[in-house]
C-alpha cells in the first residue's frame, strides 16, 4: 500500500474556506483563485505553508 494525498478533497476544502474567508479577508479571494488553479504539488506547497494537517487527506492506494 502506498501513501498519497487526496488532492481533490483537500481542494474541496480549501476553496470552501477561502469561499467563506473572502467576506472577511480580502486577500482570502486571492488565495481561493489560486488553490482553484493550482497544480497539486503547488497545493500541497500551499497547505503545508498554511499549516493545515495533511494526515487528514491521506489515503490509501494498493499497487496491484
Amino acid at each position: 500500500m502506498e501513501v498519497t494525498i487526496d488532492y481533490y478533497r483537500l481542494r474541496e476544502d480549501l476553496i470552501n474556506d477561502l469561499g467563506l474567508a473572502k467576506n472577511y479577508n480580502e486577500m482570502a479571494e486571492a488565495d481561493l483563485v489560486y488553490v482553484e488553479s493550482c497544480s497539486d504539488e503547488e497545493l500541497e506547497s500551499y497547505a503545508i505553508r498554511n499549516s493545515i494537517d495533511l494526515e487528514k487527506y491521506q489515503k490509501y492506494v494498493s499497487k496491484l
